[in-house]
């Protein structure tokens, strides 16, 4: 699998009149940066992922506000329920249902941490 990471600035900077700073850039659907970016990631790596069926692509779309788009949190999810599997396994235990989602919800919540400081980190570097 190929991850193809973007980060997007979200808000409006200080325009000319300074009323703007710190808005976001479409207030009424504030996941639309992200989809574009998502559909600029595939548009430019169609043809190359159509050609290598053997890969999978993720377009992993991030704003530096913190949102992140639903494909990179479905991942996450994945990735955080064979944690919580694999957890158990180690231990012999097999966990009840709220022991399981309260172990993968704790996973989840390290995995998403660790892109947020990833993107705090990337975003901080580009000063």
């Amino acid at each position: 699998m190929l991850i193809d990471v973007t980060l997007r600035h979200d808000l409006i900077g200080a325009g000319r009149s300074g009323l703007t700073q710190g808005q976001l850039r479409n207030p009424h659907n504030p996941d639309h940066i992200l989809q574009s970016a998502a559909a600029d990631k595939i548009r430019n790596y169609r043809d190359t992922y159509q050609r290598n069926r053997q890969v999978a692509f993720l377009p992993a779309c991030m704003s530096t506000s913190g949102l992140i788009l639903g494909e990179l949190l479905r991942l996450l999810f994945f990735l955080s329920n064979k944690q919580a599997d694999d957890y158990f396994a180690a231990l012999g235990h097999e966990a009840h249902k709220e022991e399981f989602c309260d172990r993968r919800g704790v996973f989840f919540h390290r995995n998403r941490c660790t892109i947020g400081m990833a993107c705090a980190h990337a975003v901080a570097l580009r000063v």
